[in-house]
């Protein structure tokens, strides 16, 4: 196939299906989640908890009942904190913040109640600071890391009105060399 037959179809298709897409656009929102966090850097060990925020904006296309689109926010956790230790005892200090951008699929029931899911990639910058006492020894930490790591989410919500949902939301990032982000976070979401 040539190239020029290839524009063509493309082009085609393009104008064919955009009216229908148009159509079908649900549009543009912003979040705002407040909740709990907590951070792991294992599965058993150096476990942190505190409170954060999160807000995002994104843009859904779809019908009434089922929507799909982008996202993209910011997840603030300013101060996770937590002691552990087995053979000895660790404080370390959690904070920082991930950007993420996920995609988004969504079903609204006719009774209101609504399920949702996210997968796609977050930017994590954390610090984590912390003293480990073995014995009569101090080791003290200080370590930055900066990641690009997947992240998925769950909920579930209530349409409040045409335009206002209020939602609970689960997500996990899980990078690398850092700690593992879980959240568990109540939120509000207006449409224009």
């Amino acid at each position: 196939m040539s190239k020029a037959i290839l524009k063509k179809t493309i082009l085609s298709f393009f104008l064919l299906f955009f009216p229908m897409i148009g159509l079908a656009i649900n549009g543009p929102y912003i979040t705002a989640e407040f909740g709990g966090i907590s951070s792991t850097k294992s599965l058993i060990f150096d476990h942190q908890a505190g409170y954060g925020g999160r807000i995002a904006g994104g843009y859904l296309f779809g019908e009434n009942h089922f929507n799909y689109g982008l996202e993209s926010g910011v997840l603030y956790y300013p101060h996770l904190s937590g002691t552990d230790g087995l053979f000895f005892v660790t404080n370390d200090v959690v904070s920082g913040y991930n950007i993420d951008l996920l995609g988004v699929i969504k079903y609204t029931f006719d009774c209101h109640f609504l399920i949702f899911g996210k997968a796609g990639a977050a930017y994590v910058n954390q610090k984590i600071t912390g003293k480990s006492n073995v014995g009569t020894i101090t080791v003290t930490e200080n370590d930055k890391y900066r990641s690009i790591t997947p992240e998925v989410a769950l909920g579930v919500g209530y349409q409040l009105t045409p335009k206002t949902e209020i939602n609970l939301t689960t997500s996990t990032a899980l990078p690398n060399n850092s700690a593992a982000i879980t959240t568990l976070m109540l939120g509000l979401s207006y449409s224009f």
